[in-house]
């Protein structure tokens, strides 16, 4: 008996070690199991909405603005994402605007300081709340946050195909669960069309933009270029639908509010000096300096060198643009024939021909550029302004004015 004893405590002890043993591994396996319950968070309710800001007065603000709102409603949070931010201050970013090389960024900041800065500057606000599930809402939080790493936040800014408004609508329909339908009817509008709505009270800016633009902004535009416009993008979302992948369908829009009302003083007129007056009045002028010049049969050289001047002055930012800018439609834009820096070059020839009694010997050039110019335009079927055919007419007048008083003199003199 004494001599199993040894044997006996042997044996509790090893089944005391395995029981230890079991004790320790369960242990081991609640506290992983607990450790995994303790390590996912909680999910956070989140809402999103697509902000859309009315028209300001500045130039860079008469198109409207688009960003993004995410309010996660668990903690409290409000943020808005905001795709239209540049920097001015950056060396050289006039000419490198003018050349299409601005950089954009996202940002990102509290919500109340966003509606607190337009509510300064009197521009209005309205908030439509998106009908995404929480699946989408969180992925799309995910790509905004992405979005504004410093490595991530600037791009390349195209205000015709990838402006703060495009962006916003892009990173939306990627964070979708399926495919977003736009129901409303398309409207048969061009990208032109488009900005003479939003620069309506401002004429010479759409001057300006007829100017310098070409072709490509007046053919028909499909609806994601339509989609440039802020107002567009709100009206199309407002009828749009979700198609999901398993072919469930719902409403783009949970409900449309607005945030902040338009004041007054944001509304400014548009100046009684429209270009289409202005260069009418010049017409007059020049129309009643040359039945002046056929009586006294004497060309007044100084008024025709001053146009041809600012013909040339004006065609050294639409030459430039044409053959160096990255800007999209400049490329396009036939009014580069009567609108180049040759015409400064013409100006002081009429000037030396006038100091040397000389006869201008490019007034048939000229009349031929006039020519080529009115059937190009025609042919490529460019949307010319009223004003812009004013001064060419303008131009056509003082033209066949030297041309009748040179003939005459050349007649006389023989």
């Amino acid at each position: 008996m004494l001599r199993r004893l040894p044997f006996f405590l042997y044996l509790c002890t090893h089944i005391m070690h395995l029981m230890k043993r079991f004790i320790l591994i369960l242990f081991l396996l609640m506290l992983n199991i607990l450790g995994i319950s303790a390590q996912e968070p909680t999910r956070d309710s989140l809402r999103v909405s697509l902000i859309t800001c009315t028209p300001g007065q500045h130039a860079y603000a008469h198109f409207g603005h688009t960003a993004i709102r995410l309010t996660n409603i668990t903690n409290g949070e409000d943020i808005v994402f905001n795709y239209g931010c540049f920097d001015s201050t950056v060396s050289n970013f006039v000419m490198k605007f003018i050349k299409g090389e601005t950089d954009y960024v996202v940002d990102a900041e509290e919500a109340e300081y966003f509606f607190a800065r337009y509510d300064y500057i009197g521009r209005g606000v309205t908030e439509q709340v998106l009908n995404l599930t929480q699946d989408e809402c969180q992925k799309l939080a995910e790509l905004l946050f992405t979005n504004i790493l410093p490595t991530n936040r600037g791009y390349r800014y195209n205000w015709l195909y990838d402006n703060c408004t495009t962006r916003a609508r892009d990173v939306i329909e990627k964070a979708i669960n399926g495919k977003v339908s736009y129901t409303n009817d398309l409207p048969s509008l061009t990208a032109r069309n488009e900005l003479h709505e939003c620069l309506y009270n401002d004429s010479w800016l759409r001057l300006g933009v007829d100017l310098l633009l070409g072709t490509e902004i007046d053919k028909h535009a499909p609806r994601k270029v339509q989609q440039f416009i802020p107002a567009h993008y709100e009206n199309d979302l407002n009828n749009a639908e979700i198609i999901t992948t398993d072919g469930l369908v719902r409403k783009m829009v949970a409900g449309q509010y607005p945030i902040l009302g338009e004041k007054d003083s944001n509304k400014a007129g548009d100046t009684p000096f429209t270009p289409v007056i202005v260069f009418s009045l010049l017409c007059i002028i020049a129309s009643a300096l040359s039945i002046y010049d056929i009586r006294r049969k004497i060309i007044s050289y100084w008024f025709d060198a001053l146009l041809h001047l600012l013909q040339g002055i004006a065609g050294i930012i639409i030459a430039y643009l044409f053959f160096f800018s990255l800007h999209p439609a400049v490329s396009t834009n036939w009014q580069v024939i009567i609108f180049n820096p040759l015409y400064i070059l013409y100006a002081i020839y009429i000037i030396y021909c006038h100091v040397k009694n000389k006869k201008d010997r490019l007034i048939n050039v000229n009349t031929a550029v006039l020519c080529i110019f009115v059937i190009v335009v025609l042919i490529a079927k460019q949307d010319i302004n009223v004003s812009v055919w004013i001064m060419a007419f303008t131009l056509c007048i003082r033209n066949l004015t030297r041309y009748h008083i040179i003939l005459k003199t050349n007649k006389n003199s023989k």
